[in-house]
């Protein structure tokens, strides 16, 4: 994952270093280790809607949004986990999901990945 984009959720000017396209990606707190793991269909898109809902105090997971206020904006990072094909996002990001691609802890609370 070394290799893949990642942009400091507090950095509001590199994220179109992201990608605007298919894949799965993690939102990465480094103070505490929890990831938050999904899949988009325009990862870039989907960057500036988790931020903008952080942002705003107005995220749908409850302890995400939490930690956000706790921890600031600059503990956050978000990562390209793998580019796929749209039509095995589900499959992809479920696996990533079942592994916690290397956070001890997730703020996910389903699982399995939704299409």
């Amino acid at each position: 994952m070394t290799d893949s984009p990642h942009v400091n959720m507090a950095d509001l000017l590199r994220h179109d270093s992201l990608p605007n396209a298919p894949g799965v990606y993690r939102i990465f707190n480094t103070a505490t280790g929890t990831a938050y793991i999904g899949a988009a269909t325009r990862i870039r898109n989907r960057f500036n809607h988790h931020r903008g809902r952080l942002r705003a105090g107005k995220h749908h997971n409850a302890r995400l949004q939490s930690e956000w206020h706790e921890y600031g904006a600059s503990a956050f990072v978000f990562e390209v986990i793998e580019m796929v094909a749209a039509a095995e996002l589900a499959e992809h990001e479920t696996a990533y999901l079942l592994t916690g691609r290397g956070a001890p802890r997730l703020y996910n609370i389903v699982l399995t990945g939704k299409r």
